[in-house]
C-alpha cells in the first residue's frame, strides 16, 4: 500500500498550472479532505478530493503532485474548513 503525502485535514497549495481539466482550479490553498482510496477503496493514494474555503467548495481528484505545503505558516485556510 502506497502513503498519501497529505492527510486528512492537512492544508495544502494547489499549483497555479494544472494538467487540462475543467473541473480543477488552480492556484488556490485548500484543506485535504480524503484520497480516491479512502473514499472508493483501492490503492490510489497520490489523487485527493479538497475543500478550498475561497470559492467554499469541494474539488476532486488532484493529482498530488500539482499540491504543496504552504509557505506561510500563517496560513487561514483551516478557519473557513
Amino acid at each position: 500500500m502506497s502513503q498519501q503525502k497529505f492527510p486528512s485535514g492537512s492544508i495544502v497549495v494547489i499549483a497555479s498550472t494544472l494538467p487540462d481539466n475543467p473541473h480543477l482550479v488552480a492556484g488556490y490553498e485548500a484543506v485535504v479532505e480524503c484520497t480516491y482510496a479512502q473514499a472508493y477503496g483501492g490503492d490510489d493514494y497520490q489523487s485527493y478530493q479538497l475543500y478550498i474555503p475561497a470559492i467554499n467548495e469541494s474539488l476532486f481528484w488532484y493529482p498530488e503532485e500539482y499540491l504543496s505545503l504552504p509557505s506561510d505558516k500563517g496560513s487561514h485556510a483551516e478557519e473557513h474548513y
